[in-house]
């Protein structure tokens, strides 16, 4: 979902009188990135999708798989290396499960096939459009209705809304990163002595 790569440039052959220098830069660079990566997850937590799970009759129950705002995680911290084998940055991911990417990307319009014989496409249709109560197998309630499908179906597509509610949780993070990023140069610099001793 992100992947945070930020590359200090010009430090990479420095020796003697910036190497402690470097040290405390990439040091305080890999703190942004974990902070920033922590941060995005919190928001993106609070913004991403709460679906509702329902069974045939029309009863919300829990879904056999990890909710999304639940999944979302900060993953392994990587060390990026320059071209020379130096240390060139760090990389965190933030994790979140599979079906996740659906809530993201625009899906075109597809045909879900024919099901095996004896298991057929059944599911609940929370606030399923009029024109779908066709394909109800029980009571339609306030909020929906049961379909029960032994053929296959055409499913309309899905876009998300632009932007999305992993960019908007990027937009509140973004900020704090680039901020903690100056503070973090701006202590380098004054940790280093330019000239000769």
């Amino acid at each position: 979902m992100l992947a945070l790569d930020i590359k200090w440039k010009g430090f990479q052959g420095a020796r003697g009188r910036f190497a402690k220098g470097t040290e405390a830069l990439l040091k305080g660079q890999r703190s942004v990135v974990l902070e920033t990566a922590r941060l995005y997850a919190q928001h993106a937590r609070v913004l991403s999708p709460r679906g509702k799970y329902y069974n045939r009759e029309g009863n919300e129950i829990e879904p056999g798989h990890e909710r999304l705002h639940k999944s979302i995680r900060v993953g392994p911290a990587k060390t990026l290396a320059t071209r020379k084998g130096g240390i060139g940055g760090t990389q965190i991911s933030v994790e979140m499960a599979p079906h996740g990417k659906f809530t993201l990307v625009k899906s075109a319009p597809h045909d879900i096939p024919k099901p095996r014989p004896g298991k057929p496409l059944s599911f609940f249709w929370f606030d399923g459009p009029p024109g779908a109560q066709k394909w109800a197998t029980g009571p339609i309630m306030g909020h929906g209705f049961a379909v029960y499908l032994p053929q296959g179906v055409s499913h309309p597509g899905y876009t998300p809304p632009d932007p999305n509610w992993s960019e908007i949780a990027w937009k509140q993070t973004e900020g704090v990163m680039w901020q903690r990023l100056k503070q973090v140069g701006h202590e380098w610099k004054s940790s280093v002595t330019l000239g000769g001793a």
